[in-house]
């Protein structure tokens, strides 16, 4: 009852903070590889949407964003577990050259996988939460390229009694449109 509970504020917040953000500025097709925990592989495929900047001034601007990822968690042994998050971050961009902005962000967000075990490791629960930080660059013509290095944990947050965590470091491309 108490993982219901969580799931359902978790996706009624994150649908309350998608609402009421203002129109959409770009969307990145992104994907990422990285090595995690249990000597395994992680990849994510996603789709991030930015929106008009909380703050925009003549040094950086601070933007918020939300996503949708599908991923697998690939072990060494064992089998590859399936799924999906739903990422609410947060973007610090800096304003450089016309061709070159670097940035750090932060994203936070519930994850649904198919199995609540990686390998031998007891993950918890199939309902986790992911939380990113990202230090990365938009470069091109028209900035519509990235590349980010990012560290990624999962966990329960309490959801369930079992927490050992997922974590991740990696690397992503993404290209807005």
């Amino acid at each position: 009852m108490r993982k219901l509970f969580y799931i359902i504020c978790l996706t009624v917040g994150f649908l309350c903070a998608a609402s009421s953000m203002a129109y959409a500025n770009d969307v990145v097709l992104e994907g990422s590889v990285a090595g995690g925990d249990e000597d395994s592989m992680a990849y994510q495929i996603g789709v991030r949407q930015h929106f008009d900047p909380f703050y925009a001034g003549d040094l950086f601007d601070i933007t918020p964003s939300l996503g949708i990822n599908a991923h697998a968690w690939v072990p060494d042994h064992g089998d590859t577990i399936w799924g999906a998050t739903v990422p609410l971050g947060l973007r610090f961009r800096m304003f450089t050259t016309a061709g070159f902005r670097p940035y750090i962000a932060g994203y936070l967000g519930p994850t649904f996988l198919s199995d609540d075990h990686l390998d031998h490791k007891d993950l918890g629960s199939n309902v986790m939460i992911m939380s990113r930080g990202v230090v990365g660059v938009n470069f091109g013509d028209s900035l519509q390229h990235r590349i980010e290095g990012q560290y990624t944990n999962h966990s329960t947050w309490g959801i369930a009694d079992t927490d050992p965590g997922y974590d991740t470091w990696g690397v992503s491309y993404g290209y807005s449109f």
